[in-house]
């Protein structure tokens, strides 16, 4: 299970703009709150979310490593995650699975 972690560099998108991106390859949508001036709670990046891609399966948490932890739990051997936002957040899920990998061996060998 590959995870990929994109920090996205230029103009500044929506979540919806997001949305409708990656709607067609993101099956399942974990919506964490972010941090930082233009933070969001993870319930309302759920809602926005939703609202673009109602058929789409979107739950939310209030911290980043839920999400993760969530993600890593329901992912196939053959599913990938995609880790995406701003720095804060992409920086804070690489700095997340690196704890993880130094204190658990067992989702250490998912995250493969």
């Amino acid at each position: 299970m590959p995870i990929y972690m994109d920090r996205h560099q230029g103009e500044n998108l929506t979540p919806e703009a997001v949305a409708e991106a990656l709607g067609a390859v993101c099956q399942r949508w974990l919506c964490a709150a972010t941090p930082g001036d233009r933070g969001q709670h993870g319930e309302v990046l759920a809602r926005r979310i939703k609202t673009t891609l109602p058929a789409a399966d979107v739950s939310h948490f209030e911290a980043l490593g839920e999400a993760l932890q969530a993600a890593i739990s329901m992912t196939g051997k053959d599913e990938t995650i995609l880790v995406f936002g701003s720095f804060l957040t992409v920086s804070g899920a690489a700095n997340w699975l690196n704890k993880c990998m130094q204190r658990d061996a067992h989702d250490t060998a998912r995250i493969n």
